[in-house]
Parts: C-alpha cells; structure tokens; sequence
C-alpha cells in the first residue's frame, strides 16, 4: 500500500454495530473492542455503537462508543453521524440479532456499504446448532442481510472457505483483536508456582482454534514446560472433538 492509499484509507469512518454490554462476558466482549481499537491504534476513524438489549458498554475507550437506546428507533446511524462523520463503511458483528435490521435497512437507504463480522455463525456446523430457529430466521430477515452486504468478515481460512460455499458471497479474512500483557511469563527462568491457562468453551476444533492451540503448545513446548504451564480445557464435547 503506498501512501496516497494509507492516507486514503485513513480518511474513512468506520462504523462497528455490536450487541455487547462490559457486564455480560462473552467471546464478543473480548474480540470485538480490541479489534476496533487496532483499527484507531493505526490512524482509522472508528466508532461502536452497542446494541445490547440488557445494558450499555460503559468501559472507557479510546474512540466512539454509542448505546442503540440512547436513540429512537429509526434513523440511528444518521444521528451517529451527527457526532462525527457519515459512515463509510459499516461492520455487523454476530447474527440473528433482531435490532440489527432496522440498522441494516438505513445503512442499505444511505447507501453504505456493510460487512458481516459472524464470529463463526454462518458455518455449515454453525446453521446446524438451534436449526429451525434459523431456518426461520433465514427465511424471514437474514437472508436478505446477506444478499446486500458487500462481504463477510471471517475469522480464518477454513471458516472463510465454508462461509463461502454456503451464502456465495465476497469473504475476507481478519482475525480477532486481543490485548497483549506486557509482562514476559516464558522467558522467567523456573517459576515457583505454576502458571495455569483455562479455556472455556464448546470443545469445537476448528470453530474455537483449538487445532491451532495445540500447534502453538507443541511449538514451544519445552519453554512451557521450564515456566510449568498447564493448559486446561473446559466445555461440552463438539463432534468428537474431546477424543481428538
């Protein structure tokens, strides 16, 4: 990218539509603002706007951040824009979240392109969890948000592949955001106590990384066993995954 085009890129407002609140913990809540905050750390205009139905996102942030109830129902993006600029670009994070639509029908109005950001929720495996609920929804409202959205936004290769083949729609691959620690725990030569990491979650392999985890573990397996690491798995079992 040259820098006409850095500068260009940098000049666009992005618009992150999310249904998260600080007090709920969830996948969404860990992923989504460092991801947004990634995008402001390199110069990018951003902004969230939160569309929990139990509650605001109170954590201080660095950009933007906006409650869908702090404004009526219809138009909403356009009295965001008041506080800024127009969005160029709108990413829906999640599905099947039903104060999405009105927010996707203004954004289809304004014309403003969008992209859906599923976190593994439009995957053949994925379709099949609570299926008639989305074959309903389907049929009645996600569909037609798929059809006018300019992209998917996947989380990897393999999910981008079979996203793909089921909605044929443009997909792209971005991964979550995450905070780093500063704190340097491989390199401290043997630790008194253990160091213990927990995942919590369906035991589904490749939809939670899983397979890259272990990769990751083996790779470096001998500083993890000098800093005494133990790495613990905790959740229900996703099409054998627990016996993988």
């Amino acid at each position: 990218m040259n820098n006409l085009d850095n500068e260009r890129l940098q000049s666009h407002v992005i618009l992150h539509i999310a249904p998260i609140t600080h007090s709920e913990i969830s996948g969404l809540l860990f992923a989504i603002p460092p991801l947004v905050d990634a995008l402001h750390r390199q110069g990018l205009k951003v902004s969230l706007l939160t569309t929990s139905t139990i509650g605001r996102y109170e954590k201080l942030e660095s950009y933007p951040v906006f409650y869908v109830s702090d404004f009526p129902l219809y138009p909403q993006v356009s009295l965001i824009s008041k506080h800024g600029n127009k969005p160029d670009l709108i990413v829906f994070h999640s599905t099947y979240i039903l104060n999405h639509i009105p927010l996707v029908y203004e954004a289809i109005q304004r014309k403003i392109p969008y992209v859906i950001m599923p976190h593994g929720g439009m995957t053949q495996g994925a379709q099949q969890l609570k299926y008639l609920k989305k074959r309903v929804g389907n049929f009645l409202f996600f569909n037609w948000i798929v059809k006018n959205a300019a992209a998917i936004q996947c989380l990897t290769e393999e999910e981008a592949l079979d996203a793909k083949k089921i909605w044929n729609r443009p997909v792209f691959v971005v991964g979550n955001g995450v905070n780093i620690p500063q704190v340097e725990l491989l390199n401290k030569p043997k630790p008194k106590t253990e160091l213990k990491f927990v995942f919590l979650g369906r035991l589904d392999i490749h939809h939670k990384g899983l397979d890259l985890l272990l990769e990751a573990c083996m790779m470096i397996q001998e500083n993890l066993r000098v800093s005494k690491v133990k790495i613990f798995l905790y959740g229900p079992d996703q099409a054998g995954s627990k016996v993988k």
